[in-house]
């Protein structure tokens, strides 16, 4: 797996302005994300913080103290921003359509599909241009933490910018597109035909095969032809990785995903791979 890490800050940061900057924060699984924008969508600053937990299951108390660490050494985030954007990472979600859905009702959706403990909150995010209401857990401490650090910042669930950016992929394509997010040990999946949302989950793996068999299970459950309905992929991958060589045995049209067009970069980011960073970075079609 490509680790994939990245600290940058362009030249033309201004701590003075920064209040007129966006600031999008990516709580991962392993990883503590951001990225900064200004005004006209010139990209900033990227970066990606891995955290430093004692053990492979941290306690709550362990993720709080590792949250705080982060927000309060990292200086950028100490700035005041015209907007905060907050993503949480986490299996633990479902879709409800506008028309189903009632604000007071989010607990019991999520009950109906998943399993959720006295450590964790639900939350809801409207995806407006599908029509669809995103409901999801978080764990209380992290939230609480973030919620302390940005006040009014908006909060949303890893899944929509996932579905955001497919369907900005897929609109001028014709027939199903599977759109592949690959995280360490978790995979993001969303199957289209245009417009249409088909399949929208998330899949943990341990090993390449895991991998393959949840992939191709997609084909087989929704009747496609792997020579003919492609694989747009994003995440920590990249044609040199083992998961894309597997890919290629099966599937024969694969597609790195292309960097979003809606920023401006400027040299110190041309060597990033910014589709590592496709979900962070696809945020902004969702506010």
């Amino acid at each position: 797996m490509v680790a994939g890490t990245v600290d940058i800050v362009d030249p033309k940061f201004d701590n003075y302005f920064s209040i007129e900057y966006t600031l999008s924060i990516l709580i991962g699984m392993d990883s503590f994300f951001y990225f900064i924008e200004d005004s006209e969508s010139n990209a900033l600053a990227l970066k990606q913080i891995r955290y430093a937990f004692p053990s492979p299951t941290p306690t709550q108390q362990e993720k709080e103290l590792e949250l705080q660490r982060i927000l309060m050494t990292e200086k950028l985030l100490q700035l005041p921003y015209a907007q905060v954007y907050i993503c949480y990472s986490s299996t633990n979600f479902t879709l409800v359509p506008d028309e189903l859905f009632y604000k007071h009702e989010i607990d019991t959706y999520l009950r109906q599909v998943t399993r959720v403990d006295d450590t964790q909150t639900v939350g809801s995010f409207q995806i407006n241009k599908l029509n669809l209401n995103l409901v999801y857990s978080v764990d209380k401490v992290v939230q609480d933490v973030v919620k302390s650090y940005f006040p009014g910042s908006k909060h949303l669930h890893i899944v929509a910018p996932l579905v955001m950016q497919s369907y900005q992929q897929c609109q001028s394509r014709v027939g199903e597109v599977v759109c592949l997010h690959i995280g360490n040990g978790i995979m993001g999946a969303v199957l289209l035909d245009g417009a249409d949302l088909k399949l929208v989950n998330t899949y943990p793996y341990q090993t390449e095969m895991d991998f393959m068999y949840h992939t191709l299970m997609i084909y087989e459950q929704f009747g496609l032809n792997p020579k003919e309905v492609p694989v747009l992929i994003s995440g920590r991958t990249s044609k040199k990785t083992s998961i894309y060589d597997q890919l290629s045995k099966y599937i024969n049209k694969l597609e790195i995903i292309k960097p979003p067009s809606y920023y401006q970069y400027s040299s110190v980011f041309e060597n990033v791979d910014f589709h590592f960073y496709q979900d962070l970075l696809s945020m902004k079609l969702c506010v």
